[in-house]
């Protein structure tokens, strides 16, 4: 069983630490070993398991610059095509 550091298992998914620190959160992303209050290692197998292992394919929401876009446009291309617009 191989410890390692937060950095090098942020290094393992190739992430940012802010990155990595919100990965924690998530159901399949191993436990961390506490070894003390302030010494934190992770096993590194169980890492690399689960960087495998990640779910693929999630459905991302639309970023909402992006909706609101969409959203203007349909009350530009509405209104020109003489239907009402929508407020």
């Amino acid at each position: 069983m191989l410890l390692t550091t937060a950095q090098a298992a942020r290094e393992v998914f190739g992430v940012s630490e802010r990155k990595f620190q919100q990965l924690r959160g998530q159901p399949w992303m191993p436990s961390p070993v506490v070894l003390g209050p302030r010494l934190v290692r992770w096993v590194r197998g169980e890492l690399e398991q689960a960087a495998v292992n990640i779910p693929r394919n999630q459905p991302l929401p639309e970023p909402m610059q992006l909706l609101r876009g969409k959203v203007e446009r349909l009350k530009r291309v509405g209104a020109a095509a003489g239907q009402p617009s929508v407020t």
